[in-house]
Parts: structure tokens; C-alpha cells; sequence
């Protein structure tokens, strides 16, 4: 259930905690998941995530912007919504 996905990547988030299935949960179907998916990870500063996090770049609007803001917050790197600069 899409709400079940979102509260338990909502929680890691606040718990800063991470694991493969909220890395994996980035692919979620779901764009609201996969948002709150990629905002937890950075929220756990999940150095293991950024490749997932580069592929959510190529989502929606909202999940993109959001692993924007999640790759800067693992990486200290400000490119803002410059892709191909996460990318390099």
C-alpha cells in the first residue's frame, strides 16, 4: 500500500536511518514515495545512495528536485538542478 511505503521512508527519514530497501524504494512507482524515499536518504546522509539518487534525477519534477537536495546534503556539493553536474 503506497501509504504503508511512504510512512515507513517518512520515519527513516526522521530517524536519519537508512537501509537497501529505502535505497531501493527511489524506483518506487509511486512518485510520492519515491520523493519522500530520496529525502530520507538524505536525511541519513546515506553515502551508499548516491548512485540511486543520480537515477532519481531522470524522475518527476518533485523526486528530482528532492535528490537535488539530497546529494548535496551527502556530498556538501551545491550544483542546485544542474543534472549533468551531479552526474560528472
Amino acid at each position: 500500500v503506497e501509504e504503508v511505503r511512504w510512512r515507513a521512508a517518512w520515519a527513516l527519514g526522521r530517524l536519519e536511518r537508512t537501509s537497501a530497501a529505502l535505497r531501493g524504494a527511489t524506483a518506487d512507482p509511486s512518485p510520492r514515495v519515491a520523493e519522500r524515499a530520496v529525502w530520507a536518504l538524505g536525511q541519513a546522509r546515506d553515502e551508499d545512495a548516491i548512485e540511486p539518487l543520480l537515477v532519481a534525477l531522470d524522475r518527476e519534477p518533485a523526486v528530482a528536485t528532492q535528490a537535488t537536495r539530497s546529494l548535496g546534503r551527502i556530498t556538501g556539493l551545491r550544483h542546485g538542478a544542474q543534472v549533468e553536474a551531479w552526474r560528472a
